[in-house]
């Protein structure tokens, strides 16, 4: 039993050996017969540093599979780890089609409200033309109202206005300063009325007022009032035969007293005023 064990130790022993897994042992392994060996002492010694050995070797494997455990432990780990990343690497891509996409968007929404403001400056720049030409109408306006000085009167149940005399003024000038006041040129329709309008004229010779006729081939009527009665002293020196159709206005000229004297509408040969209803 002694040689069979010892047998078993040597062929074991021989192959760690061979393969570099046992160095620098203190007992060599016998070549020869166990009865070679001194004594049975030396071959327990010799047994037992090899069963030293043999336990070193198995703790240093035991360590080795141990180790290479934990090394696929990592792998596997690692290999979470790197699932984790590509997840996040997805996830980023992700968000940046999103930040493109919102990107996108934002570059619509703000072609839009750049084609909005062209549009609002558009409008601006009418608006602005608009006013100017407001203001050039109110600089005429108010050359105009320079020429449409004169004086309110009452008469009865209307109110009338009495332009001043001014050089340079014809017909068409005299009713766009009653239009100013809301008015038109006189219309005038019974003898009472046109003896006030006498009555408040000044009496200056080759002077007279503008209003609202219109004679053609001796038929005069009013011109914004056309079915009301025209009123005609019938006193001589009326001139109101609307000569060749270029006379047709008539202006109400002091020369004694007031005279209807037919002229052009665009006349400006007497220092005219008018009378506003």
């Amino acid at each position: 039993m002694k040689t069979i064990s010892f047998v078993s130790f040597y062929v074991i022993l021989s192959a760690l050996k061979t393969q570099g897994a046992v160095k620098n042992s203190s007992y060599p392994l016998p070549t020869q017969s166990v009865k070679n060996y001194i004594s049975a002492d030396g071959i327990a010694a010799w047994v037992k540093a090899w069963l030293g050995v043999l336990s070193r070797e198995v703790n240093t494997a035991r360590m080795k599979d141990e180790n290479l455990t934990a090394e696929v432990q990592d792998l596997h780990r690692s290999d979470d780890n790197f699932d984790l990343i590509i997840q996040d690497v997805k996830q980023n891509v992700k968000n940046g089609i999103q930040s493109v996409s919102s990107l996108q968007a934002d570059k619509v929404a703000l072609s839009d409200q750049v084609t909005e403001l062209q549009r609002q400056v558009q409008q601006l720049q009418t608006s602005l033309q608009q006013f100017a030409k407001t203001v050039t109408d109110l600089d005429k306006l108010k050359g105009i109202l320079k020429g449409c000085t004169g004086r309110y009167t009452k008469h009865q149940d209307k109110e009338y206005y009495f332009g001043d005399p001014m050089t340079g003024r014809n017909q068409v000038m005299a009713q766009a300063c009653c239009q100013l006041m809301g008015k038109n040129l006189v219309a005038v329709n019974s003898a009472e009325e046109f003896n006030f309008i006498e009555a408040n004229i000044p009496q200056v010779e080759y002077s007279g007022y503008w209003c609202d006729a219109e004679c053609i081939n001796n038929r005069c009527i009013w011109k914004n009032s056309p079915t009301s009665v025209f009123y005609n002293p019938g006193r001589a020196g009326h001139n109101t035969d609307g000569t060749n159709g270029r006379e047709t206005c008539l202006l109400m000229k002091w020369r004694g007293s007031v005279h209807y004297e037919d002229l052009s509408c665009t006349s400006t040969a007497f220092t005219a005023g008018f009378v506003c209803e």
